[in-house]
């Protein structure tokens, strides 16, 4: 077991709600429509969203350290490869068997549901790898916050949806904006709690371009627009506006990160928000599947 604490600390298991919720609302808005989604395709959407979110984050770890990004005196959670707890090479090998496979399943998405999924499962694939690697990573050209939007929201939503039903959803559209700008705020809680050492290794986020006055502020925008697809849902019932009851607890983090200083701290505020995420998303799928 104390083998597999490095290699679960590399998942960064506190990022996973967004890659799962997406595929939670997908799923309730597929009953609420009437369709009964197939268990077993159902199933294999999770494991190769789960395997491309834990890809990218093992890419994102192998790079930065072989990089250098990550320094000792980083705020955030241990990295095993800067860290030396995993050779660099063990974590190349992992991530690219993991993106194998996430290719292997999404081939059997693909063929099934058809063209849109064929392009949505490449540009995944893509935008896993290539966050960090290659000589132009876009998590170094300040674009992850867009990228977790489009990815962790609609993309994701709407793809999940489509391969259950094959059938072409705005509503899903509109509902993965939830999870695309608090997936947003996740990463940028992470870039607001790095910038120091993210200016001295030069890498541009949002939060070294901006400043932290104003990054604060950019996060609290995403979660005030995440809200907009509840407000949305409540034209079909009101009891869709429930789902804004997570947020009154989710009101102390917005506080804390809107007002404190940057510390190891940030990182507790950054798993709460994964919570919420994944919280809000599970009232929704509730209410999709007993709101007539």
């Amino acid at each position: 077991m104390k083998n597999l604490q490095p290699w679960i600390l590399a998942t960064r298991p506190k990022t996973l709600p967004a890659g799962l919720s997406p595929v939670i609302l997908a799923i309730g808005l597929s009953l609420f429509h009437g369709f009964k989604p197939s268990l077993f395709y159902t199933f294999l959407i999770i494991v190769c969203v789960m395997f491309l979110q834990v890809s990218s984050n093992l890419i994102n770890d192998y790079y930065d350290g072989v990089k250098g990004t990550d320094s000792n005196d980083r705020l955030g959670p241990t990295r095993v490869t800067s860290q030396g707890l995993i050779p660099a090479h063990q974590v190349r090998n992992a991530f690219l068997s993991l993106l194998l496979l996430s290719f292997l399943i999404g081939t059997f998405l693909m063929i099934k549901a058809g063209l849109p999924i064929v392009i949505i499962g490449l540009l995944s694939i893509a935008a896993a790898y290539f966050y960090t690697a290659g000589p132009y990573p876009l998590s170094y050209l300040a674009l992850g916050e867009l990228m977790a939007l489009i990815f962790f929201g609609p993309v994701a939503t709407w793809g999940t949806y489509y391969i259950l039903t094959t059938r072409h959803s705005d509503l899903a559209i509109i509902i993965g904006i939830l999870p695309g700008f608090i997936s947003s705020t996740i990463l940028g809680i992470n870039n607001l709690r790095d910038t120091v050492s993210d200016k001295l290794a030069r890498k541009r986020t949002l939060s070294t371009l901006f400043g932290e006055t104003k990054m604060r502020r950019i996060l609290l925008s995403f979660v005030i627009l995440a809200q907009m697809p509840i407000v949305y849902l409540s034209q079909y019932n009101y009891l869709f506006l429930i789902s804004l009851f997570p947020l009154i607890f989710y009101k102390r983090v917005i506080h804390n990160f809107m007002t404190q200083p940057l510390g190891v701290h940030y990182n507790k505020y950054l798993a709460q928000t994964g919570q919420y995420l994944l919280a809000t998303c599970l009232i929704l799928f509730s209410l999709f599947l007993y709101i007539p």
